[in-house]
């Protein structure tokens, strides 16, 4: 977080009171200046423990910059105010040279020095504060910086004061040291693998002065980001963390430490207060204090729930299920969203080595790769104001064991409802690139309907409802699915609220209804016309819609090595965005569709055969020929004439077309049309055999 200005608890000052903050730049009333020498000592850290060894880093004691406050005092006691003067200043060597008012005979002064600040603005907008002001005075932490110093301060009062003295000042850390040792168990029947270990509710500010309870207790908190977790420290990871003083009335006020866990059927969480084992059951749990050396040794075994929300450790355990299949990794995953037993599921990375295995055989992920995963993009189906508001999936984080690792996410809102919507979810390497990325599809449970020898899917892929009375509306649009340009495994999104016009896919994915999250250097602005365009840019850049900017340009946005991408003589490719036991249909497949009865019925056709009715919304298609500005657009909704379609696996006339099932509401349908690949078109899986 950035550092905020100097914050006083009484009142802020008039900036026109002061002239700035540089080493050449004291308020002078006609005193005389003297030049001083300050030697700098840092006061040694409190165990809370006794017999507790303290480890001591070469951050513990750095000081980079300095803060310096004077005020003078004359012989009765009173500050004299024209006289106080700040400045801020390098340190080299634990040592400051710098030059202050003298004391008079009678007089003496007082030095305020606050360290490691990185911030030379500090006090530049503002009047050096009074006394009392100060000292009660706090600054936001900026741990972007702490590592040039951590925050520290100091009092120095003196009786006389001259030009040539030396003076000593003995500083005091404003922040606590926290070390945590993480050990994993070497024997469980649990199988416990740790995923992070996160520090939450510590304050966001620290005090320069004050050690009140009173004023510590006040202010915001925050988290820390998750620490991931590492297999190659022999079972054993230590982090260290450094946090303002906290004093906390309840519970829920109080810093905790969280170990994050996966067994084969659970998630775990482990709590634990600062304090550790053998923390007092007197009232200084309550309290973390600056200078204040805690260390917490966390082995973590077992997956019961154990403890109560007073005990120092507490152990909360929740069903994890897998959503892989064994053996057959996939790039859609399917949650039910009636499903309430858990709100934790976790699937597999092993996607990434079978893409590679094919095309980058020089690049499989070991055990030595580190990656962590991020939601690239959410969208819901639900009609609550705020469950369009926040997301319904969350990463908890990944399992690190290379090709045999896992993604766990939670799958439930911020209310604790599991509401329908899809998600991408990407894995990022330490170079924050994106190796791979997977569609989380949560629907109510999806059936099947056989026609004609085939079996398909009873919804389009990444529909979250379906209802025979579905209308042009809100329902439309949760019926419709996803989009997929030919070939390519990410789907695309529009939003039908308006759905008889135009509607450009860069607005509807970057406001309504997706949300991108942490993708923002590839965008959704950047659509890329077709030269650029391949099928490892298309895995690196799921976001990116690819178009062509005429029908009489190569179509393939993978080249001509494409053809391959979803048609492997009826066999899933890795390219296929289908979950576990579909694939993309084949245009003969398709073609049983074609010659039924349809009948329109307020947007939607219905495929009648015999006794089962096969209901397909008439969702139109993203052009993918145009400019950046038309690319990805919603085709107008033509019902009598060019309806709707489904994607087929099949290639089309030449190697730069796809055939499609154009789906006609007054018939005429056909299943061999076809078109340029850069068109998005929903897909009705198939059952495989």
């Amino acid at each position: 977080m950035k550092i905020a200005s100097i914050k006083y608890s009484v009142l802020a000052l008039c900036a026109t009171m002061f002239f700035g903050c540089s080493e050449d730049n004291v308020e002078d009333s006609g005193n005389a200046m003297g030049n001083v020498t300050i030697s700098l000592d840092v006061l040694e850290p409190k165990s809370t423990r006794a017999g507790e060894t303290i480890e001591t880093s070469a951050l513990d004691k750095k000081i980079s910059n300095m803060w310096l406050v004077q005020y003078v005092y004359n012989n009765s006691g009173k500050e004299i105010e024209a006289d106080r003067a700040i400045r801020y200043v390098t340190v080299t060597n634990n040592k400051i040279n710098t030059t202050l008012r003298t004391t008079l005979t009678g007089e003496t002064t007082k030095l305020y020095l606050i360290a490691n600040t990185h911030d030379d603005e500090a006090f530049s907008r503002i009047a050096p504060p009074s006394e009392d002001e100060l000292q009660k005075a706090s600054m936001d932490i900026d741990y972007n910086t702490i590592e040039q110093g951590l925050p520290m301060s100091s009092v120095v009062s003196l009786s006389g004061f001259k030009d040539g003295d030396a003076i000593s000042a003995q500083l005091k850390r404003r922040v606590a040291k926290v070390v945590v040792n993480v050990s994993s168990p070497t024997t469980s029947s649990d199988n416990i693998e740790i995923l992070n270990v996160q520090l939450q509710n510590t304050k966001s500010s620290y005090y320069l002065f004050s050690d009140s309870k009173d004023d510590i207790k006040s202010g915001d908190s925050q988290n820390f980001s998750s620490e991931t977790w590492s297999n190659s420290n022999g079972g054993k990871n230590t982090y260290t963390y450094y946090i303002p003083a906290s004093y906390a009335s309840d519970y829920s006020e109080f810093p905790y430490l969280y170990i994050n866990a996966v067994t084969n059927s659970k998630f775990v969480t482990y709590r634990l207060r600062l304090q550790g084992e053998g923390a007092s059951t007197s009232d200084t749990w309550r309290e973390v204090e600056n200078n204040h050396y805690y260390v917490i040794n966390a082995p973590v075994t077992g997956s019961n729930n154990s403890g109560d929300e007073s005990s120092n450790k507490y152990i909360y355990s929740s069903p994890c299920k897998l959503v892989d299949h064994g053996d057959s990794p996939e790039n859609c995953y399917v949650i039910d969203s009636d499903d309430n037993d858990a709100m934790y599921y976790r699937f597999p990375v092993s996607q990434i080595n079978e893409y590679r295995k094919l095309y980058d055989k020089n690049h499989l992920i070991t055990n030595d790769t580190i990656y962590h995963a991020k939601v690239i993009w959410w969208s819901t189906g639900s009609q609550d104001a705020a469950a369009r508001q926040n997301s319904w999936v969350s990463i908890v984080g990944t399992t690190c064991h290379g090709n045999d690792g896992h993604v766990i996410i939670k799958r439930k809102d911020s209310e604790g409802n599991a509401v329908a919507g899809n998600a991408l979810i990407g894995v990022f390497n330490s170079k924050e690139e994106l190796l791979w990325s997977w569609h989380i599809w949560q629907t109510p449970k999806v059936d099947d309907l056989t026609i004609g020898g085939n079996t398909f899917m009873s919804m389009n892929l990444g529909a979250v409802e379906f209802s025979p009375s579905v209308s042009r509306a809100y329902e439309f649009y949760n019926s419709v699915g996803l989009y997929y340009q030919w070939g390519r495994k990410d789907p695309f999104g529009t939003d039908f609220e308006t759905n008889t016009s135009a509607i450009n896919l860069n607005y509807v994915l970057s406001n309504y209804p997706f949300k991108i999250e942490n993708f923002s250097e590839l965008g959704i602005s950047d659509v890329n016309a077709n030269i650029t365009a391949s099928r490892t840019k298309a895995v690196k850049n799921p976001t990116t819609f690819f178009y062509n900017t005429s029908a009489d340009e190569v179509e393939n946005w993978a080249g001509c090595d494409g053809n391959s991408s979803w048609n492997n003589s009826g066999s899933k490719t890795v390219f296929d965005p289908c979950p576990y036991g579909y694939r993309v249909p084949t245009a003969a497949e398709l073609a049983v569709l074609e010659n039924n009865t349809f009948v329109s019925d307020a947007g939607r056709t219905v495929i009648e055969y015999k006794t089962s009715q096969f209901y397909v919304p008439i969702a139109a298609w993203l052009t993918g020929v145009g400019t950046a500005t038309t690319a990805g657009t919603l085709q107008s909704i033509d019902y009598s004439n060019a309806g709707g379609s489904l994607y087929s696996s099949t290639t089309g006339n030449g190697q730069q077309k796809a055939r499609y099932l154009l789906l006609k509401s007054m018939g005429n349908n056909n299943a061999n049309a076809d078109a340029a690949r850069t068109y998005a078109r929903p897909i009705r899986p198939i059952k495989m055999n």
